[in-house]
């Protein structure tokens, strides 16, 4: 009998907190319905496939950088991890780029490619730069910063050189 109460209490306690409405703590007074965050779990179906959208980043272009000799100097940039080389997609560029591959690649450079204008160079690039990182992307405050006005270029740590 006496286990029987004491489950009855509790069966009691329990439903009424379970009916019981919520508490709320703090109300700014901008509440929203979570009904348009929850949108989303309704349109989303996951055997469904969407079309996979190609991101082209062409034509790249950097206004305040051409190709031309750059002078070797020295600069300080203790953090830059990792040496990069900037280039674009003309005939100097891409001469620079085969002569120095083997280079690049002994001290795992990075590359930005400032000026690109067609597909068809970009692929070419991306064949001749193999085993290369090579990110397409314009470098407008990178130049400003750095003081750069021709490419291609190789930066490192302690200096900008051709």
């Amino acid at each position: 009998m006496m286990v029987k109460t004491a489950l009855l209490i509790v069966s009691i306690c329990v439903s009424s907190s379970l009916l019981a409405a919520p508490t709320v703590i703090y109300d700014a007074g901008n509440t929203e319905s979570i009904a348009r965050y929850t949108d989303i779990i309704k349109i989303y179906n996951p055997k469904k496939k969407l079309p996979l959208k190609v991101f082209n980043p062409l034509p790249i272009v950097t206004s305040n950088l051409t190709p031309g000799l750059v002078t070797k100097r020295t600069i300080n940039q203790p953090y830059l991890s990792n040496p990069m080389f900037i280039f674009g997609s003309d005939p100097f560029s891409l001469k620079w780029l085969q002569n120095n591959k083997p280079l690049l690649q002994r001290i795992n450079a990075i590359g930005i490619l400032v000026n690109v204008e067609t597909e068809e160079q970009l692929k070419r690039i991306v064949i001749m730069g193999k085993g290369l990182k090579i990110i397409p992307a314009p470098a407008v405050d990178l130049a400003k910063q750095l003081k750069l006005t021709h490419y291609p270029v190789l930066i490192s740590k302690q200096h900008i050189e051709q």
